[in-house]
């Protein structure tokens, strides 16, 4: 049986989550509520799928009006800029300390 060889590695919620919030804050409402549908596929606990599928929803009607952040019209941002910008779990908690 052959095997097709898939390039990108499987999708994972938190991945995908990451990527729709940064598409909201940059106004990208309908690349953020996609990114929010298919985090919404992948999210294995029932929160995080009821969560995912709310801000799509919300992304989507926000989408639906044609407008961008605070109310400007904007493009779609390249992918690949966002994904440059994503920060892992490890470096996450190694920039951001408590204040004590």
């Amino acid at each position: 049986m052959s095997q097709r060889f898939n390039p990108e590695p499987p999708r994972h919620y938190a991945e995908l989550a990451e990527i729709a919030a940064l598409k909201e804050q940059s106004g990208d409402w309908r690349g953020a509520s996609q990114y929010w549908r298919m985090a919404e596929d992948v999210a294995r606990l029932p929160e995080n799928r009821l969560w995912a599928g709310s801000r799509a929803r919300y992304c989507g009607r926000e989408a639906g009006q044609g407008l961008g952040y605070a109310g400007r019209s904007v493009s779609s941002p390249d992918l690949k800029s966002l994904t440059s910008t994503l920060i892992s779990p490890k470096n996450a908690r190694e920039t951001v300390r408590d204040d004590e």
